[in-house]
Protein backbone atom coordinates (compact mmCIF):
# COMPACT_ATOMS: atom_id res chain seq x y z
CA UNK A 1 0.00 0.00 0.00
CA UNK A 2 1.38 3.03 -1.66
CA UNK A 3 -0.91 5.88 -0.69
CA UNK A 4 -4.33 6.82 0.47
CA UNK A 5 -6.70 8.16 -2.06
CA UNK A 6 -9.42 11.09 -1.48
CA UNK A 7 -12.47 8.97 -1.07
CA UNK A 8 -11.27 6.56 1.60
CA UNK A 9 -9.61 3.89 -0.51
CA UNK A 10 -6.06 2.82 -0.81
CA UNK A 11 -3.57 2.49 -3.56
CA UNK A 12 -1.84 -0.61 -3.99
CA UNK A 13 1.34 -1.31 -6.31
CA UNK A 14 1.94 -4.88 -7.37
CA UNK A 15 5.25 -6.60 -7.57
CA UNK A 16 5.11 -9.68 -10.00
CA UNK A 17 7.27 -11.90 -11.33
CA UNK A 18 6.14 -12.08 -15.16
CA UNK A 19 4.72 -10.46 -18.16
CA UNK A 20 1.59 -8.19 -18.10
CA UNK A 21 -0.31 -10.83 -19.79
CA UNK A 22 0.05 -13.34 -16.91
CA UNK A 23 0.14 -10.52 -14.27
CA UNK A 24 -3.77 -9.82 -15.64
CA UNK A 25 -5.10 -13.39 -15.55
CA UNK A 26 -3.83 -13.53 -11.74
CA UNK A 27 -5.80 -10.39 -11.19
CA UNK A 28 -9.21 -11.58 -13.43
CA UNK A 29 -8.26 -15.10 -10.85
CA UNK A 30 -8.11 -13.02 -7.36
CA UNK A 31 -10.38 -10.16 -8.11
CA UNK A 32 -14.17 -10.20 -9.14
CA UNK A 33 -16.79 -8.12 -10.93
CA UNK A 34 -17.70 -5.15 -8.98
CA UNK A 35 -21.45 -5.62 -9.18
CA UNK A 36 -23.20 -2.21 -7.28
CA UNK A 37 -24.86 -3.12 -3.96
CA UNK A 38 -28.74 -2.79 -5.26
CA UNK A 39 -27.64 -6.10 -6.75
CA UNK A 40 -28.64 -8.21 -3.99
CA UNK A 41 -27.12 -11.84 -4.65
CA UNK A 42 -23.31 -12.71 -4.82
CA UNK A 43 -21.14 -12.64 -7.94
CA UNK A 44 -21.62 -15.23 -10.79
CA UNK A 45 -19.22 -16.36 -13.18
CA UNK A 46 -21.60 -15.25 -15.91
CA UNK A 47 -21.84 -11.43 -14.89
CA UNK A 48 -18.16 -10.76 -15.95
CA UNK A 49 -19.78 -11.08 -19.29
CA UNK A 50 -23.74 -9.68 -18.49
CA UNK A 51 -22.28 -6.72 -16.42
CA UNK A 52 -20.86 -4.76 -19.79
CA UNK A 53 -22.87 -2.68 -22.41
CA UNK A 54 -22.86 -3.92 -25.78
CA UNK A 55 -20.55 -0.88 -26.71
CA UNK A 56 -17.78 -1.56 -23.67
CA UNK A 57 -14.51 -1.25 -25.57
CA UNK A 58 -11.44 -0.42 -23.33
CA UNK A 59 -10.47 -1.95 -19.97
CA UNK A 60 -10.15 0.76 -16.89
CA UNK A 61 -13.44 1.15 -15.03
CA UNK A 62 -14.12 -0.35 -12.15
CA UNK A 63 -18.09 -0.23 -12.88
CA UNK A 64 -20.43 -0.47 -15.82
CA UNK A 65 -22.36 2.46 -17.04
CA UNK A 66 -25.58 0.60 -15.91
CA UNK A 67 -28.13 3.06 -17.93
CA UNK A 68 -26.96 1.88 -20.90
CA UNK A 69 -26.84 -2.03 -19.88
CA UNK A 70 -30.57 -2.45 -21.82
CA UNK A 71 -29.30 -2.02 -25.00
CA UNK A 72 -29.02 -3.99 -27.69
CA UNK A 73 -27.78 -4.29 -30.97
CA UNK A 74 -31.01 -4.99 -32.39
CA UNK A 75 -32.03 -2.00 -30.67
CA UNK A 76 -29.42 -0.15 -31.65
CA UNK A 77 -30.36 -0.88 -35.30
CA UNK A 78 -33.81 0.36 -34.63
CA UNK A 79 -32.48 3.59 -33.93
CA UNK A 80 -30.03 3.70 -36.86
CA UNK A 81 -32.82 3.25 -39.10
CA UNK A 82 -34.83 6.26 -37.74
CA UNK A 83 -32.12 8.70 -37.85
CA UNK A 84 -30.51 8.52 -34.80
CA UNK A 85 -26.77 9.07 -34.77
CA UNK A 86 -24.03 7.27 -32.16
CA UNK A 87 -20.81 8.62 -30.48
CA UNK A 88 -18.93 7.07 -28.47
CA UNK A 89 -16.16 8.78 -25.55
CA UNK A 90 -14.49 6.31 -22.61
CA UNK A 91 -15.31 7.33 -18.86
CA UNK A 92 -12.79 5.21 -16.77
CA UNK A 93 -15.46 5.19 -13.94
CA UNK A 94 -13.65 5.38 -10.65
CA UNK A 95 -14.14 4.38 -7.13
CA UNK A 96 -15.21 7.28 -6.09
CA UNK A 97 -18.70 6.38 -8.20
CA UNK A 98 -19.52 4.51 -5.19
CA UNK A 99 -18.59 7.00 -2.80
CA UNK A 100 -21.96 9.05 -0.89
CA UNK A 101 -22.17 12.22 -0.21
CA UNK A 102 -21.72 12.72 3.41
CA UNK A 103 -21.34 16.27 3.26
CA UNK A 104 -23.77 19.70 3.39
CA UNK A 105 -21.53 21.51 1.92
CA UNK A 106 -20.60 19.86 -1.62
CA UNK A 107 -17.66 21.45 -2.52
CA UNK A 108 -15.78 19.58 0.53
CA UNK A 109 -17.25 16.32 -0.90
CA UNK A 110 -13.87 14.16 -1.83
CA UNK A 111 -13.82 11.78 -4.68
CA UNK A 112 -10.94 10.50 -6.38
CA UNK A 113 -10.42 11.32 -10.56
CA UNK A 114 -11.21 9.77 -13.45
CA UNK A 115 -9.98 9.44 -16.67
CA UNK A 116 -12.35 11.16 -19.92
CA UNK A 117 -11.96 10.05 -23.65
CA UNK A 118 -13.61 11.90 -26.03
CA UNK A 119 -12.78 11.16 -29.92
CA UNK A 120 -12.69 14.46 -32.10
CA UNK A 121 -15.31 12.81 -34.02
CA UNK A 122 -17.63 12.63 -31.09
CA UNK A 123 -17.30 16.09 -30.08
CA UNK A 124 -17.71 17.33 -33.74
CA UNK A 125 -21.24 15.22 -33.89
CA UNK A 126 -21.93 16.54 -30.04
CA UNK A 127 -21.16 20.61 -31.84
CA UNK A 128 -22.41 20.00 -35.27
CA UNK A 129 -26.09 18.82 -33.33
CA UNK A 130 -25.89 21.58 -30.74
CA UNK A 131 -25.32 24.06 -34.18
CA UNK A 132 -28.33 22.49 -35.45
CA UNK A 133 -30.35 22.37 -32.50
CA UNK A 134 -30.92 18.69 -32.81
CA UNK A 135 -31.59 16.70 -29.17
CA UNK A 136 -28.21 15.50 -27.58
CA UNK A 137 -29.52 12.20 -25.42
CA UNK A 138 -26.61 11.38 -23.00
CA UNK A 139 -26.94 7.77 -22.16
CA UNK A 140 -26.52 7.67 -18.15
CA UNK A 141 -25.23 10.16 -15.79
CA UNK A 142 -21.88 8.86 -16.79
CA UNK A 143 -22.20 10.10 -20.35
CA UNK A 144 -23.19 13.33 -18.88
CA UNK A 145 -20.44 14.21 -16.08
CA UNK A 146 -17.76 13.34 -18.86
CA UNK A 147 -19.71 15.53 -21.57
CA UNK A 148 -20.80 18.27 -19.30
CA UNK A 149 -16.78 18.37 -17.39
CA UNK A 150 -15.76 18.94 -21.29
CA UNK A 151 -17.32 21.83 -22.19
CA UNK A 152 -15.47 25.24 -23.02
CA UNK A 153 -16.73 28.34 -22.00
CA UNK A 154 -18.27 28.71 -25.58
CA UNK A 155 -20.81 25.89 -24.63
CA UNK A 156 -19.19 23.58 -27.14
CA UNK A 157 -16.79 20.05 -26.82
CA UNK A 158 -13.16 21.54 -26.91
CA UNK A 159 -10.86 18.52 -26.42
CA UNK A 160 -7.47 20.07 -24.69
CA UNK A 161 -4.26 18.40 -24.45
CA UNK A 162 -2.44 19.53 -21.86
CA UNK A 163 0.93 18.63 -20.70
CA UNK A 164 4.12 17.38 -22.16
CA UNK A 165 4.07 16.13 -25.77
CA UNK A 166 6.14 13.04 -26.40
CA UNK A 167 6.92 11.39 -30.41
CA UNK A 168 4.86 8.93 -29.23
CA UNK A 169 1.45 11.01 -28.49
CA UNK A 170 1.49 13.07 -31.58
CA UNK A 171 -0.11 11.50 -34.06
CA UNK A 172 -3.05 10.72 -30.85
CA UNK A 173 -2.95 14.13 -30.43
CA UNK A 174 -3.73 15.02 -34.14
CA UNK A 175 -6.73 12.85 -34.21
CA UNK A 176 -8.44 13.95 -30.82
CA UNK A 177 -7.31 17.05 -29.80
CA UNK A 178 -8.78 20.05 -30.40
CA UNK A 179 -6.43 22.81 -28.48
CA UNK A 180 -2.78 21.71 -27.13
CA UNK A 181 -1.06 23.87 -24.74
CA UNK A 182 2.83 22.86 -24.61
CA UNK A 183 4.22 23.91 -27.85
CA UNK A 184 7.67 24.20 -26.16
CA UNK A 185 10.30 23.27 -28.66
CA UNK A 186 10.35 23.58 -32.57
CA UNK A 187 10.69 20.25 -33.09
CA UNK A 188 7.29 19.46 -31.51
CA UNK A 189 5.49 22.01 -33.90
CA UNK A 190 7.11 20.03 -36.45
CA UNK A 191 5.78 16.71 -35.67
CA UNK A 192 2.34 17.83 -34.74
CA UNK A 193 2.17 19.94 -38.45
CA UNK A 194 3.21 16.64 -40.22
CA UNK A 195 0.32 14.12 -38.11
CA UNK A 196 -2.23 17.31 -38.77
CA UNK A 197 -1.67 17.34 -42.55
CA UNK A 198 -1.96 13.56 -42.38
CA UNK A 199 -5.38 13.69 -40.73
CA UNK A 200 -6.56 17.07 -43.10
CA UNK A 201 -7.01 18.79 -40.12
CA UNK A 202 -5.53 22.04 -37.67
CA UNK A 203 -5.58 22.85 -33.99
CA UNK A 204 -5.39 25.38 -31.66
CA UNK A 205 -1.65 26.38 -29.91
CA UNK A 206 -0.56 27.68 -27.27
CA UNK A 207 2.95 28.41 -26.75
CA UNK A 208 4.99 27.22 -23.62
CA UNK A 209 7.11 30.16 -21.87
CA UNK A 210 10.13 29.21 -19.82
CA UNK A 211 9.46 32.90 -17.69
CA UNK A 212 11.69 32.42 -15.42
CA UNK A 213 15.14 30.84 -17.26
CA UNK A 214 14.31 27.34 -14.78
CA UNK A 215 17.01 24.99 -15.87
CA UNK A 216 15.28 21.99 -15.26
CA UNK A 217 11.55 23.10 -16.95
CA UNK A 218 10.85 22.83 -20.79
CA UNK A 219 10.00 25.70 -22.79
CA UNK A 220 10.31 29.28 -25.48
CA UNK A 221 12.77 31.69 -23.32
CA UNK A 222 10.80 34.73 -23.10
CA UNK A 223 12.72 36.71 -24.83
CA UNK A 224 13.01 34.26 -27.94
CA UNK A 225 9.26 33.94 -27.97
CA UNK A 226 8.04 36.44 -30.68
CA UNK A 227 10.62 35.16 -33.12
CA UNK A 228 9.08 31.45 -32.08
CA UNK A 229 5.62 32.40 -33.02
CA UNK A 230 6.29 34.06 -36.31
CA UNK A 231 8.30 31.17 -37.43
CA UNK A 232 5.81 28.82 -36.09
CA UNK A 233 3.30 30.53 -38.35
CA UNK A 234 5.17 30.76 -41.30
CA UNK A 235 6.43 27.13 -41.14
CA UNK A 236 4.24 25.03 -39.38
CA UNK A 237 0.67 25.89 -40.80
CA UNK A 238 -1.49 23.45 -39.01
CA UNK A 239 -1.18 24.93 -35.97
CA UNK A 240 -2.92 27.63 -34.97
CA UNK A 241 -1.06 29.95 -32.35
CA UNK A 242 -3.37 31.78 -29.88
CA UNK A 243 -1.13 32.60 -27.04
CA UNK A 244 0.79 31.87 -24.28
CA UNK A 245 0.82 29.45 -21.23
CA UNK A 246 3.10 28.88 -18.59
CA UNK A 247 3.73 26.80 -15.60
CA UNK A 248 4.22 28.25 -11.96
CA UNK A 249 6.78 27.26 -9.67
CA UNK A 250 5.49 24.32 -7.77
CA UNK A 251 6.43 25.58 -4.17
CA UNK A 252 6.48 29.20 -4.60
CA UNK A 253 4.81 31.92 -2.35
CA UNK A 254 1.58 33.51 -3.95
CA UNK A 255 3.55 37.29 -3.98
CA UNK A 256 6.50 35.05 -6.33
CA UNK A 257 3.89 33.66 -8.03
CA UNK A 258 2.37 36.97 -9.47
CA UNK A 259 5.63 38.54 -10.29
CA UNK A 260 6.05 35.66 -12.64
CA UNK A 261 1.97 36.18 -13.81
CA UNK A 262 2.80 40.10 -14.08
CA UNK A 263 6.20 38.75 -16.23
CA UNK A 264 3.89 36.26 -18.54
CA UNK A 265 1.32 39.49 -19.10
CA UNK A 266 3.69 41.86 -20.15
CA UNK A 267 5.26 39.39 -22.68
CA UNK A 268 1.80 39.06 -23.68
CA UNK A 269 1.24 42.76 -24.72
CA UNK A 270 4.54 42.29 -26.71
CA UNK A 271 3.27 39.28 -28.37
CA UNK A 272 0.02 40.95 -29.03
CA UNK A 273 1.26 44.25 -30.75
CA UNK A 274 2.44 42.10 -33.47
CA UNK A 275 0.31 39.03 -33.40
CA UNK A 276 -3.10 40.14 -32.31
CA UNK A 277 -4.79 36.80 -32.72
CA UNK A 278 -2.94 35.64 -30.31
CA UNK A 279 -5.24 36.88 -27.36
CA UNK A 280 -4.96 33.88 -25.00
CA UNK A 281 -3.54 33.21 -21.79
CA UNK A 282 -2.77 30.42 -19.78
CA UNK A 283 -1.79 30.81 -16.34
CA UNK A 284 -4.01 29.24 -13.98
CA UNK A 285 -4.32 25.64 -11.81
CA UNK A 286 -6.06 25.23 -8.76
CA UNK A 287 -3.94 26.75 -6.36
CA UNK A 288 -4.02 29.72 -8.12
CA UNK A 289 -6.43 29.85 -10.37
CA UNK A 290 -8.09 33.55 -8.76
CA UNK A 291 -4.91 35.08 -9.17
CA UNK A 292 -4.25 34.14 -12.40
CA UNK A 293 -8.32 35.60 -13.45
CA UNK A 294 -7.46 39.07 -12.05
CA UNK A 295 -4.51 39.02 -14.26
CA UNK A 296 -6.39 38.13 -17.19
CA UNK A 297 -5.91 34.37 -18.09
CA UNK A 298 -8.42 33.06 -20.18
CA UNK A 299 -7.96 29.60 -19.40
CA UNK A 300 -7.76 27.77 -16.32
CA UNK A 301 -6.29 24.01 -15.32
CA UNK A 302 -8.27 23.70 -12.56
CA UNK A 303 -8.76 19.50 -12.90
CA UNK A 304 -7.38 18.73 -9.49
CA UNK A 305 -10.42 21.19 -8.02
CA UNK A 306 -13.01 19.80 -10.35
CA UNK A 307 -11.53 15.94 -10.37
CA UNK A 308 -9.77 15.43 -7.12
CA UNK A 309 -6.11 14.37 -7.41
Amino acid sequence: MIDNTTSRGRTLRFLYDGDYEEFREKLLELGETPLPKYIKRGVEPSDKERYQTIFAKNEGAVAAPTAGLHFSKHLMKRLEIKGVDFGELTLHVGLGTFSPVEVEDLSKHKTDSEQIIIPSGTAQLINDAIANKRRICAVGTTVMRAVESSVSASARLNSHFIGPIQSNKVSVIAQHAHWVHSIDREKVAMKLNKALESEGKKIHALIQVNIDHEESKSGILPEETIDFANKIITHYPNLIIEGLMFMPKINASKKDKIETMNKIVHLQKSLLSELPSCTHMSLGTSDDFEESILKGSTMLRIGESLLGK
